[in-house]
């Protein structure tokens, strides 16, 4: 952290070490950061926006009850992504694992500006994408997420699910397949 206590220009590590020491800004800093990929990791691995907002907030909850145990010389994003991971499998397992009709609902459209076909097309890609994820089982549909909107590596998943690393790919291989 710098000098004036200033989070928002730490890098994780510095945030999660103040963090440890009661740091409200620190945390604020962090959740900022991450809560929207947090978020959107839940909401399309369980497909209900009010299951992921609550879920969200757990792994919050989580992350700064267990800060103590982070270990700065890791990747603190790999570690925060693996207490929404174990959070996602844990709520898949009370839910009977899997939706029914397997359908994701539905994110609001993209709101970037452009004509409307523009808006339409978009629009229709992103149920595609969603109806496509929604048929996947929850293991794949979450390396498929983490994978592609999160930007891990194959080797960030194995080590974060604990799966053998030869698993990950086809996992993720056979999700794209889909």
């Amino acid at each position: 952290m710098d000098p004036s206590g200033a989070a928002c220009h730490a890098e994780d590590a510095e945030c999660a070490a103040a963090c440890r020491t009661g740091d409200r800004e620190a945390q604020e800093e962090l959740v900022k950061r991450y809560l929207p990929s947090v978020y959107n990791l839940l909401a399309r691995s369980l497909g209900d926006r009010e299951l992921a907002a609550d879920s969200t907030q757990e792994v919050f909850l989580r992350l700064f009850r267990e800060i103590h145990s982070f270990d700065p010389a890791r990747s603190f994003r790999r570690w925060l992504f693996a207490i929404a991971w174990n959070l996602t499998r844990d709520q898949l397992r009370r839910r009977g694992v899997r939706r029914r009709d397997g359908a994701l609902l539905d994110e609001p459209a993209d709101r970037r500006e452009g004509p409307p076909s523009e808006a339409l097309e978009r629009k229709e890609r992103s149920d595609l994408v969603h109806a496509a994820l929604g048929r996947l089982p929850p293991r794949q549909r979450a390396l498929l997420i983490l994978r592609e909107f999160e930007g891990l590596s194959h080797e960030e998943l194995s080590e974060l699910s604990g799966l053998p690393l030869g698993t990950v790919k086809s996992g993720i291989h056979r999700a794209r397949r889909d």
